[in-house]
């Protein structure tokens, strides 16, 4: 027998990358996620806003066979978003043996959840549990038998289910994606993010059930790309990185946070992360010098200690002893934007309720960026 499931969702933002398969590891395996941002929702008035919910989702030229078949009067298309899916596939033959393991209860029990499915309510003085047990006792053994495949068959797909695993590889593209296009916008997802999961089962490529897991938020982002598209080379990069699991920097990755907390107006929040990321480059600049100079990670470690709690000593007079460059004394300009910023925010956010507005957290993650470029260029 061939056993499929397939895991389905539209993102609440779009994925500006070719549509394709992008191969990406997890820790339970390695999955094939499908990326499609050409789908459309068929709604049967003229405005979709009217329409209440949507009669068909797919592709314009397959939405248009619709139309054309059902001949519909008053119909309307609306962009998706991206859409993506996961298909999990796998085969096996019951023998003799798989068969006989399936006890009387797991039977009994398979029968009320079909009698819960099927909304079948017992009788009075009765509970499904007992109604499942009088139903297994007077049936055919050809009955029984199609229970027990029932049970083996759920079995099967249940081993091929890796909801989770699809998160995981779903955060991980839209992690590498955020990093490279530089999209702050997009975030992690789950299954209250995505309103929850279609999961699709199939048996010898018939339909045999679907599953949805409950989601809250609804997506509010607009369909509209805005940069151009992915280049080869930009593709290539792309796919090379998931299949092979890059590292991010981490202060790169901590300005991504910073600005995705921004576009949230989590501005109190975006500068501890900006902040923090800066923190972390003049750490890495210092112990990358002190590495290739051939010091200990225990000389490394004091030489680290006796900075600790003086960011600018350490800008000032640990860099210029290992990169040869004070961030204070040859790069001024931007040193007294930061140590400004560090000051009258950085600090005061962390001990009071000061929030800087809109405007000047931009501002701020931006001269922290700079800072971050400059101090990866010694």
């Amino acid at each position: 027998m061939r056993f499929m499931i397939q895991m389905t969702n539209e993102l609440p933002f779009t994925l500006e990358i070719p549509n394709g398969e992008y191969e990406i590891p997890t820790s339970l395996d390695i999955l094939t996620l499908n990326i499609n941002s050409d789908m459309y929702n068929l709604h049967t008035a003229r405005f979709a806003k009217y329409a209440g919910k949507s009669y068909a989702v797919g592709e314009d030229e397959e939405l248009q066979k619709i139309i054309e078949t059902d001949k519909l009067p008053n119909y309307a298309f609306a962009n998706c978003k991206t859409f993506v899916s996961c298909t999990k596939k796998s085969e096996k033959d019951f023998v003799e043996a798989d068969y006989s393991k399936i006890t009387e209860e797991q039977c009994i029990e398979t029968i009320a959840g079909n009698f819960v499915s099927n909304h079948v309510e017992p009788a009075e003085g009765s509970n499904i549990t007992q109604m499942a047990k009088n139903y297994y006792s007077t049936i055919t053994d050809d009955e029984k038998s199609r229970i027990v495949q029932q049970i083996l068959i759920q079995e099967e797909l249940s081993k091929l289910s890796c909801v989770y695993a699809y998160y995981e590889a779903l955060n991980k593209l839209i992690h590498q994606y955020s990093y490279l296009r530089k999209h702050f916008w997009v975030h992690r997802v789950d299954e209250n993010i995505l309103e929850g999961t279609l999961v699709q089962k199939y048996v010898n490529g018939k339909f045999y059930e679907s599953i949805t897991y409950a989601g809250l938020v609804p997506s509010i982002m607009p369909y509209k790309k805005k940069y151009p598209e992915m280049n080869a080379t930009e593709l290539a990069d792309f796919k090379d990185r998931l299949a092979n699991n890059y590292e991010i920097p981490i202060e790169n990755d901590l300005m991504l946070v910073a600005r995705s907390l921004w576009y949230r107006a989590e501005y109190r929040s975006a500068v501890i992360e900006s902040s923090a990321a800066l923190e972390i480059a003049v750490e890495k600049k210092i112990v990358e010098k002190m590495t290739a100079l051939g010091k200990t990670t225990q000389e490394i470690d004091d030489e680290l200690k006796f900075t600790e709690n003086n960011f600018p000593q350490r800008c000032a007079h640990y860099l210029k002893k290992y990169t040869g460059k004070s961030f204070k004394d040859d790069n001024s300009t931007l040193w007294a934007k930061i140590d400004q910023h560090r000051k009258l925010f950085r600090h005061k956010i962390a001990h009071s309720t000061v929030t800087p507005d809109k405007m000047k957290t931009e501002e701020i993650i931006n001269d922290f960026e700079n800072a971050i470029i400059y101090i990866c260029s010694l």
